[in-house]
């Protein structure tokens, strides 16, 4: 899927390249810093999650005359006003759609919280996996970087800062939500990486399993959805309603009848059929929880999707 991500790591990657310039005595490269920060956050609101990365670089370097710095240079003040001009097409864009130039900050900030009737555990599909097979490069790599320089903790500190953060107040839902702490975590397990001793024709063997491996998962995952009737039977049953219903009610796997006919009412419950006005009524077997429908025969059966029409 084109997802945000992509873009927002770009702008991510290049707000830290920026600030080390900064950080590093440049101080002219708070102006780019300014673009860049504010793209990453307006993309993905995580991208606040910088600041206190920054501030953490001061903290553990204890270079506190170097925060002063930034801080009270004459860049600072023309970096907030470029940040500020930078966000003006999103104010005026929320200003259009909600009446208020504050509203999508408001809504980006409240979408990700958990449940509460739901553990936090849930939401830790395969991360577990990956960190396992992660987390002996990153305590190798967290190791080689403090003992080469002790002020390379600042990217070991980055990492458990951001992965807290993202435990402990977001949940792990998807593993893509901890890509904030891709850039940190490359660059620690590259250290581990580097410093050991491998031959070379092993090397190339596991980077061809590795990425062999990639393209037969990648084909698996392609042909499954493909060939997936919780997706095959919508998508035919999508045709016969763009030619027979003028207003239907959508059942909760609605993507490929919304694609294909541009209806999107969302999904469906007893309450929502009860009072939503409609013509036909899109229900789908696997994905679909409602009862209303159990005692009435359907006017058209596509495999899995059911479609009743007044």
């Amino acid at each position: 899927r084109v997802m945000t991500e992509a873009p927002y790591m770009f702008f991510f990657i290049l707000s830290l390249l920026f600030f080390i310039r900064a950080a590093k005595g440049n101080n002219s490269y708070l102006v780019p810093l300014a673009v860049m920060f504010v793209s990453s956050f307006l993309i993905k609101y995580s991208g606040v999650l910088l600041l206190p990365v920054f501030l953490l670089y001061f903290i553990v370097r204890k270079d506190y005359e170097g925060l002063k710095r930034l801080v009270l240079s004459k860049w600072m003040v023309l970096a907030i006003i470029v940040a500020f001009v930078t966000m003006i097409p999103m104010f005026l864009y929320s200003q259009q759609l909600f009446g208020n130039p504050l509203q999508l900050f408001l809504v980006s900030f409240s979408t990700y919280n958990i449940q509460p009737d739901e553990p936090w555990y849930f939401y830790i599909q395969n991360f577990p996996i990956i960190a396992a097979a992660t987390l002996p490069f990153l305590l190798y790599g967290s190791y080689v970087a403090i003992r080469r320089k002790p002020e390379n903790l600042w990217l070991v500190a980055s990492v458990l800062f951001l992965f807290l953060y993202k435990l402990l107040f977001l949940a792990v839902r998807e593993t893509r939500y901890l890509i904030d702490i891709l850039p940190f975590a490359v660059i620690i397990s590259s250290l581990a990486f580097a410093s050991l001793r491998f031959d070379r024709k092993l090397l190339v063997a596991l980077f061809c399993a590795v990425i062999l491996t990639d393209m037969a998962i990648g084909i698996y995952a392609i042909d499954k959805v493909a060939n997936d009737p919780k997706y095959t039977d919508m998508e035919v049953a999508s045709v016969w309603v763009k030619e027979n219903c003028k207003d239907p009610v959508l059942s909760n796997m609605g993507g490929p009848l919304k694609y294909y006919t541009g209806f999107d009412s969302g999904g469906i419950s007893d309450d929502a059929i009860q009072n939503a006005t409609y013509d036909c009524i899109v229900y789908n077997k696997q994905v679909s929880n409602i009862t209303v429908l159990d005692d009435i025969t359907p006017t058209k059966i596509f495999g899995g999707v059911l479609i009743f029409k007044k």
